[in-house]
């Protein structure tokens, strides 16, 4: 009995890394996977991006994500790999709910029902309680 779940893997490497080895460090986190019996879905490279704060002295981070589905053995061993390569500065794994896909399904279903963009239903903006208009400060601190 298999007891494949959907996982989603983020990791963080090195900025000075070449593409080239940006690629190598993806295809062997992905060998990792199907090494161990999973399926991956979607790899998504984000790019280098700017870090919240510093990690080792580096302010920038190649960020890549990785949707896959394995089993518990396959993702401890895809994290431990991936902590003690030191190109990886670091790792996230969390397990996708099988109601978030359900809720993606729906919002992009509740996407399509809206009117695109440029039309409107006739009402100007702040014509209701959804949408009031701001008062300048000015007029806000006269009330006092």
């Amino acid at each position: 009995m298999t007891n494949l779940r959907e996982y989603e893997t983020v990791f963080i490497l090195d900025p000075s890394l070449e593409d080239n080895k940006v690629s190598e460090e993806v295809e062997r986190a992905s060998g990792v996977i199907k090494d161990h019996g999973g399926t991956v879905g979607e790899v998504e490279r984000w790019g280098r991006r700017r870090l919240a704060y510093e990690i080792g002295k580096k302010r920038d981070g190649v960020y890549t994500l990785i949707r896959y589905q394995a089993e518990g053995p396959a993702v401890k061993e895809l994290e431990r790999r991936l902590r003690l390569n030191e190109t990886v500065l670091r790792v996230l794994t969390v397990v996708v709910d099988p109601r978030y896909k359900e809720l993606l399904a729906a919002m992009a279903q509740a996407a399509a029902a809206a009117p695109a963009e440029g039309e409107t239903d006739g009402r100007g903006i702040g014509d209701d309680d959804e949408h009031p208009r701001r008062r300048s400060r000015r007029d806000r601190d006269s009330d006092d």
